[in-house]
């Protein structure tokens, strides 16, 4: 983070993500599933002994953290999104293989493989989307966003080649939309298409 936040605020923050992180999976699991644990309620928190857990639930559940906790602090919530999305990626990747390893199953393989390809995006383009003449802002966020549209496109490639359940469906069509529109709204992208198409209409009348 450029800015100069507090230590101890940033080591809090980054405990309570893991927190939320597994939290989130495992309650958002469970209400998915209701029922599949109803003897007592320490079974929602019983890692070991009961099963289940939803990685969407986790993604989602820290997102809403990060929004509430830079709420609170008053921090700038694009950068810190722009921060936590590589080491966010890197926790899924990591629970994604762990878990495929343990019990090997085809849909998990493709969820690696979509997560697998915006990781590699997401270090390719860190340090250059500022120098894209279309990303005009060069704003933090970018990567949040970025990652968000070709994780979400992946999937809906991946549903309509039947290789993902189809349940995923709205839950992809919403996030590529609203991060296609986030990065045109956070890029600037319209002025700069306008200021490209002013251009060549000189151009044209100079000749």
């Amino acid at each position: 983070m450029k800015e100069d936040y507090e230590e101890m605020r940033v080591v809090e923050f980054s405990w309570l993500c893991i927190l939320f992180f597994f939290l989130g999976g495992r309650i958002f699991y469970g209400f998915l599933n209701w029922g599949v644990w109803n003897e007592s309620i320490w079974e929602w928190f019983s890692f070991i002994e009961r099963s289940g857990f939803s990685y969407i639930g986790a993604y989602l559940f820290v997102l809403l953290f990060v929004f509430v906790f830079c709420w609170r602090v008053d921090w700038k919530i694009w950068n810190v999104l722009e921060d936590v999305t590589l080491p966010l990626l890197s926790y899924l990747l990591l629970f994604l293989l762990s878990g495929y390893l343990l019990v090997v199953n085809n849909q998990t393989f493709f969820y690696l493989l979509s997560l697998l390809l915006t990781f590699v995006l997401i270090l390719l383009l860190g340090k250059r989307y500022r120098s894209f003449y279309w990303y005009k802002s060069g704003k933090s966020g970018f990567l949040f966003f970025f990652a968000n549209m070709i994780e979400a496109l992946s999937v809906l490639i991946l549903i309509i080649l039947g290789k993902l359940s189809r349940n995923l469906l709205v839950l992809a069509l919403v996030f590529f939309l609203i991060s296609l529109i986030g990065l045109f709204i956070l890029g600037e992208v319209m002025s700069g298409l306008l200021v490209f198409k002013r251009r060549k209409s000189d151009k044209k009348e100079e000749r």
